[in-house]
């Protein structure tokens, strides 16, 4: 009985320490993704143009300013998250973009487009950018409900 006690005690994580690492993870991707967006706008310009999203209802100019704003917005969405600042609000919109980018990536896909998915530096296809922001909801939402997963104590 003690045995299993023991090695029950062994495996269980604290749950604010795995919360500040999903941060982390979460905000340092978000970052290290908007870097070459907001050195280059104009080649990322060139990727949200592939997506044929917004010249297939005549509003090609979104592409540029989409260019032009959402790096930035990650940026700071990735700062807010890693340093704690407005956290929960950063959090939220983290998982709006992740399911806004679900939502282009699996329209082209399902287009038949064949092109790199815009969503960081590494080169990767838009069934691994869909899996991949799916596994970043999923961290973002264990951030979110982080309080509801709490341990009960036995007191």
């Amino acid at each position: 009985m003690q045995l299993i006690k023991i090695l029950k005690d062994s495996f269980e994580f604290d749950r604010l320490t795995l919360i500040a690492y999903l941060r982390f993870i979460i905000g340092g991707y978000f970052i290290y993704a908007s870097v070459d967006k907001i050195i280059d706008p104009y080649s990322f310009a060139r990727m949200i143009e592939a997506y044929q999203f917004s010249s297939y209802f005549g509003l090609s100019f979104l592409d540029t300013s989409l260019a032009l704003i959402l790096p930035w917005l990650e940026f700071l969405l990735g700062f807010c998250l890693v340093s704690g600042f407005l956290m929960d609000e950063a959090n939220n919109l983290i998982i709006l973009l992740l399911v806004f980018f679900i939502i282009m990536l699996s329209l082209a896909f399902f287009r038949g487009l064949d092109i790199s998915c815009g969503c960081s530096s590494l080169d990767t296809t838009i069934t691994d950018a869909i899996l991949i922001d799916f596994v970043l909801i999923f961290a973002c939402l264990l951030i979110k409900f982080r309080y509801v997963f709490a341990r009960r104590s036995n007191v």
